[in-house]
């Protein structure tokens, strides 16, 4: 039997490489994780059935899974008031599925309007008792 050899340096490098790749490969599906141990809170674009305004530039969505996300744009959105449709991206990849954390793109439409794009960031999973907790004009 033979053994091979590898410098230090190579030996880092691969594995460098090889750490790197395992950080890239998909993880176990969650689109709807729901907090359980720790696994990310996500939603697919998708899945969206409702959405209202919140406050100072924040949106509120419902997914087909019932569950409602906090969104906050990032700069002045400024047909977010006027929105008779919108879309939401995800800046990182074109898989479709945001979590919480993540930052996105918000494509606004209005009724007779030009579509407007925003920079926006998904805040958090609302719990039950906070759905219910905010204003009508505000719970999607």
């Amino acid at each position: 039997m033979r053994t091979v050899s590898i410098p230090m340096a190579r030996t880092l490098a691969l594995t460098l490489t090889l750490t790197s790749l395992a950080a890239c490969a998909p993880g176990q599906p969650a689109a709807n994780a729901a907090g359980a141990g720790g696994a990310r809170q996500c939603f697919w674009a998708s899945s969206l059935t409702n959405f209202r305004q919140g406050d100072h530039g924040h949106l509120y969505i419902r997914d087909r899974a019932d569950q409602v996300f906090a969104v906050s744009t990032l700069e002045r959105c400024q047909e977010l008031d006027l929105a008779s449709s919108v879309a939401i991206h995800s800046d990182f990849s074109s898989v479709g599925r945001l979590c919480v954390g993540d930052p996105a793109r918000i494509t606004l439409r209005s009724l007779g309007g030009e579509p407007a794009t925003c920079r926006a960031r998904i805040d958090r999973r609302l719990t039950p008792e906070e759905i219910a907790a905010l204003p009508d004009d505000q719970r999607p």
